[in-house]
This record gives structure tokens, C-alpha cells and sequence, in this order.
């Protein structure tokens, strides 16, 4: 009897043993596949020799780390697969932080460029668009009947005050004309700030919401990249470069061609997702079974993609 519960103990054990080391594979199998998965994404746009070489060596494990959790394979070999595939991995991280952490940086000094030509132009259509205005309202004044020229300066010279219409007129006129005279003003409508020092307009409006995010992003992934976080570093780095593609796309500008595979391989992919109500209904699930990493994003509710990389930050963290 005593035999029997022995072995019956002994087996439990055994199980529960097996059952806590799987379980750990397999939280590592699912974390590698997420930096896995970053890393080829990262490729497509990042192309360099180092890289591209590394991502076939690592395809050749995550293949034989897939294999081992098939059911006719040896999981115990999972975990020396994970380890190799790790240490690669780790190296690439580092490579492509440094790498996206310039880039990003640049991208937000280019798209300010952009999106500050862009309102300059569009100030400058405001400005011929009011000057052919002006003289249309000088012509029509200018065809009045000669009785209702002789009125006006009459009425300018009376020492009581005009009849109420005629009072409401000239006010009309008189708040008519600030508009084309004063340029240092800004309307209340289209705030155009101007720097006095290099008489530039400022960026506002949805550009200047997603330049301002781009730089919070940026400021985010420097932390965690401070951090060793290498992984979530990328991520933001990531976040920050899709927000400036949205700033120079929502001031029509042009997307530089160093940065056109950005917008084709990860912006458009991530509106069409997010546009999806397939996309919303998942990364909204996403987002309620796990906790974002531990930093101010400063993700805005304003966005339309505010779940730019969401899927990437909710996969857990990489062991």
C-alpha cells in the first residue's frame, strides 16, 4: 500500500515538474516569436548585411523551436534551441536600437521641415485668395448709384448720430477690412502662429498633435533603451516614426523616398488593421489581457491609429 502511494506521489511529481518546465518553454517560445517577428518586420525597412544574415540563422532556429513543440517532437530540445535563438536575437536588438534610435530622431527634424512648408503654403494661398477678395468689394463700392455715394460722407460729417441701419453698415464695413490689414493677428477660426525671430508659421492642427507625439514616443523609447529594454525600445522607436509619417500624410506633403517603406509596410498595414473591425475587436482584447510596459507613450485619444504597435507591446515581455 505504502509502495503504491509512493509511486502515485512520485508520478504527480514528475508530472507537475514536466507540466512548470513546459510551461516556461513555452512562455519563452511565445516571447522569442514576438522578437522574432519584430526583427523580420524590422528587416524589410532595414535592410543591412549583418542583419539580413542573422535573420536567416535565426529562421533555421525558430524553425527547429517549432518543430520541437510539434506533438511528435522533443521538447526537450526546445530550450536549447530557445537559448541559441535568444543570444542571437539580443545581439539584433542591439544593432537595431542604435540604428532606429538615429533614424527616429532624424524622421521627426524632417517631418517638422515638412509639415512647416506645407502650412507656409498654405498661408501664402490664404493671402492671394483675400487679395483678389479686396478689390471685388472696392468694385462693387465703386458701382454705386452717384445718390448713394453722396450719402456716405454725409453721413460721416453729421454731428448726430446716423440712423440705426446705416450704423449697422458701417460696422459691417469696418470689421470687413482688419482681416487684410492686420498679419500679425491671428483668427480666431485658423490660429497661424508666427516666430518672430525666423518668420516661420508654427505647425498646428492634427500635424503639429502627431509631431508632438512622435517626440513623446521618441522620449519613451530612449528610456527603456537607457533601461536594456531593448525590445519595447524598438517598439516606441517604432510608434514615433509611424507618427511622423501621420504628420507629413496629414499636411499632404510628399513622404521622402528614404522613408517610403515605412509607410507601405508598417503605416498602411496598421490603418487597415485598426480600420477593420476585426483589428479594433482584437487589439481592444489585447489590450484588456495584459499590462502595457511601465512609461508615458503619450498616445493621444485625438489619433486614429492610437493603437499603432499595439499588438507588439501586448505580446508580454521577452525573458
Amino acid at each position: 500500500m505504502k509502495l503504491s502511494f509512493s509511486i502515485l506521489m512520485l508520478v504527480i511529481f514528475s508530472v507537475s515538474v514536466y507540466s512548470i518546465q513546459n510551461r516556461s518553454v513555452f512562455n519563452r517560445k511565445k516571447a522569442f516569436d514576438t522578437r522574432y517577428k519584430q526583427m523580420v518586420e524590422l528587416s524589410e525597412v532595414l535592410p543591412f548585411d549583418k542583419v539580413s544574415a542573422e535573420i536567416d540563422n535565426m529562421k533555421e532556429i525558430a524553425d527547429q523551436i517549432t518543430s520541437s513543440f510539434a506533438p511528435k517532437g522533443d521538447i526537450s530540445q526546445a530550450g536549447k534551441y530557445l537559448s541559441q535563438g535568444e543570444k542571437k536575437i539580443s545581439s539584433l536588438e542591439i544593432d537595431y536600437v542604435d540604428f532606429l534610435q538615429t533614424d527616429s530622431k532624424d524622421f521627426i527634424k524632417i517631418a517638422y521641415d515638412l509639415v512647416l512648408q506645407a502650412e507656409v503654403q498654405k498661408q501664402e494661398e490664404q493671402k492671394q485668395k483675400l487679395k483678389k477678395e479686396v478689390p471685388k468689394e472696392e468694385t462693387e463700392k465703386s458701382n454705386l448709384p452717384p445718390a448713394e455715394k453722396e450719402k456716405a460722407p454725409e453721413g460721416t460729417v453729421q454731428e448726430t448720430p446716423p440712423p440705426a441701419p446705416e450704423t449697422a453698415n458701417e460696422e459691417k464695413t469696418v470689421t470687413a477690412q482688419p482681416p487684410v490689414e492686420d498679419k500679425k493677428d491671428s483668427t480666431p477660426k485658423e490660429p497661424i502662429e508666427v516666430d518672430n525671430k525666423s518668420k516661420k508659421i508654427k505647425p498646428h492642427g492634427k500635424p503639429a498633435r502627431y509631431l508632438e507625439m512622435a517626440k513623446q514616443e521618441h522620449t519613451t523609447a530612449l528610456k527603456f533603451q537607457k533601461m536594456k529594454q531593448f525590445f519595447y525600445a524598438i517598439s516606441y522607436y517604432k510608434r514615433s516614426i509611424l507618427y511622423s509619417l501621420l504628420a507629413i500624410t496629414s499636411s499632404n506633403s510628399s513622404i521622402p523616398d528614404k522613408y517610403q517603406k515605412f509607410h507601405d509596410k508598417w503605416l498602411k498595414k496598421e490603418i487597415e488593421e485598426v480600420s477593420s473591425p476585426a483589428g479594433e475587436k482584437s487589439k481592444a482584447e489585447g489590450e484588456k489581457s495584459s499590462t502595457p510596459p511601465p512609461a508615458d507613450s503619450g498616445s493621444g485619444t485625438e489619433v486614429p491609429v492610437e493603437n499603432i504597435n499595439q499588438n507588439q507591446e501586448n505580446q508580454g515581455e521577452p525573458q
